[in-house]
């Protein structure tokens, strides 16, 4: 018997009319009840295991303030053996200070077991907004289980994401998404978007950009729990980014990691620290330290009190000393990261050549996390 708390809208024949019928009738009694704004920016499709549930039901709440769409999460149920497909609809409401009023989103929900996969496809096809991008997320440890319905759904899509830390090798994952230009790349990375914005600032200064041929190394600090997955691969994926847009090849897998720059080596650490507040496991980055073969430090420093990054230049060559800036900046949550992927299209590039540089660099951080 299905829970009550376990239904996640109102039941619906799987039929176009039939859930288009539904959803005007939901707006009608809303229009009613006071008014409403419905608007859609486009289609999101989320594809994901039951465990993940939770985290996209919390992810969309917030995507759809920023970016109202029609949302259909493909909700896959392991024990299902029957080729049925439960259809549900609901509604993400949120008040808007532009409209100063109430907007609601449509939720399309449809629930299925693996015998199911031939019939999905079609049907998301048959329910997704005409002249409007569609966004494709999938989430799971497992995402070539999901091959026959992944790529159908794909092939329709605007965007392709998924989430390189839950997969079971994200190192494999991080080298399938930079083969595969269909494959246009993982929240983990989109997370990231002010950070690197940040890094990239940094060396504006015609000064400072002249340390750039002078990096011997970079240390990335993370507080969060020992060996934690998605604090070292986004620190792995920072990294990557900064050796591809400098040019930096692989010198030496083992741990530190070196690539090879135009003066020399640059070795690469990682640094764990506990988080001030023992009961935070949210892991977060808090500083990335330049150190040049002048002598100079270049030092961003995330700060908790303002959400602000402090950046800190000192050494003997005087290029950029003093120069102490506070920047409002933070990583992104899985809302915005979306949001930022959206708006990233053009730039698959420069992700895929990320993705292969911060690979091997991924596999050795895992590789001394696990013997430590």
């Amino acid at each position: 018997m299905t829970r009550v708390d376990d239904i996640p809208g109102l039941p619906v024949t799987l039929s176009p009319e039939a859930i288009d019928r539904e959803l005007a009738a939901m707006w009608k009694q809303r229009d009613d009840d006071g008014g409403v704004t419905r608007i859609a920016l486009g289609n999101v499709v989320w594809l994901a295991s039951t465990r993940h549930r939770a985290q996209a039901r919390r992810i969309f709440s917030r995507l759809v303030v920023q970016y109202p769409c029609r949302l259909l999460l493909l909700e896959f149920h392991e024990e299902r053996t029957d080729p049925e497909v439960e259809a549900f609809v609901n509604a993400q409401c949120f008040l808007s200070q532009d409209i100063r009023g109430e907007v609601c989103c449509e939720e399309i929900v449809l629930r299925f077991g693996a015998v199911a996969f031939r019939h999905v496809a079609g049907a998301v096809r048959a329910l997704l907004l005409p002249d409007v991008p569609t966004t494709f997320c999938t989430v799971s440890a497992l995402p070539h289980r999901f091959d026959e319905l992944t790529e159908s759904i794909a092939a329709i899509a605007d965007h392709t994401l998924t989430e390189v830390t839950l997969l079971d090798d994200p190192v494999a994952g991080l080298h399938e998404m930079a083969d595969a230009p269909s494959r246009a790349g993982t929240l983990s990375w989109f997370r990231t978007t002010p950070i690197r914005e940040q890094i990239a600032s940094v060396f504006d200064d015609a000064q400072c950009r002249a340390l750039l041929a002078c990096l011997r190394g970079v240390r990335v600090k993370w507080c969060g729990p020992e060996g934690d997955v998605v604090a070292i691969t986004t620190a792995s994926l920072l990294v990557g980014w900064m050796a591809s847009r400098l040019g930096w090849s692989v010198a030496d897998t083992a741990w530190p990691f070196r690539y090879r720059g135009s003066a020399g080596d640059v070795t690469v650490e990682f640094l764990r620290c506990d988080s001030e507040d023992p009961g935070d496991r949210e892991p977060k980055l808090v500083e990335i330290e330049f150190l040049c073969t002048t002598g100079d430090r270049i030092r961003l420093v995330h700060s908790d009190r303002q959400g602000s990054v402090e950046r800190v230049f000192d050494g003997p060559s005087r290029l950029c000393a003093g120069k102490v800036l506070y920047v409002r900046a933070h990583a992104f949550d899985e809302a915005e990261a979306i949001i930022a992927a959206l708006n990233s299209a053009a730039r698959g590039a420069i992700f895929r050549e990320a993705a292969r540089l911060a690979a091997p660099l991924l596999a050795a951080a895992l590789g001394k996390a696990r013997a430590a």
